[in-house]
């Protein structure tokens, strides 16, 4: 919720996120011992590669009218401990209903590449001395955003790719 400078409120925000990845990674395990001894037995060596896209979802209520503010102060009001689940969701009904009535609503999808990869190796001597250690690295690139523009079609958001 957002005020002003007298602590009214003015607006009130409700953000989403849905998250969507694929991924395909590939193992593989090598004896080391010949190299580094008796206590790099196995060496677990990984690597992965993905796609992931996400959307998020904002919806902005202006607080101006009287019943849009009265219907978010009643619901955020109903948020605190206690058995309100039944007037909790009656509030919530009624605070979506004004979302519903002056929507604002902002929806923006990313696409990108993710690559993962690292290594794990562990091994003993005897019953006595162990050890093991591993290292994770990986890279990220956006290759894709769009944005719902107010006349319903998605619009390629090329601002956002500039590097």
């Amino acid at each position: 919720m957002q005020l002003d400078k007298q602590y009214k409120p003015v607006k009130l925000s409700v953000t989403g996120t849905r998250e969507l990845s694929g991924k395909l990674a590939l193992a593989g395990q090598r004896d080391l011992s010949g190299v580094l001894g008796e206590l790099a037995r196995k060496t677990n060596v990984k690597a992965s590669g993905g796609l992931t896209s996400s959307t998020e979802y904002k919806a902005d209520l202006k607080l101006d009218d009287p019943v849009d503010e009265q219907a978010a102060l009643a619901f955020l009001g109903s948020l605190g401990p206690g058995p309100k689940s039944k007037l909790r969701s009656e509030l919530a009904a009624g605070l979506l209903k004004r979302f519903d009535a002056a929507p604002k609503i902002n929806v923006n999808e990313y696409v990108g590449n993710r690559r993962e990869y690292g290594a794990d190796a562990g091994g003993g001597a005897g019953l006595r001395l162990a050890a093991a250690g591993g290292y994770t690295a990986g890279t990220s690139e956006l290759t894709g955003a769009q944005y719902l523009s107010p006349s319903g079609g998605w619009v390629r958001w090329s601002k956002c790719l500039d590097r």
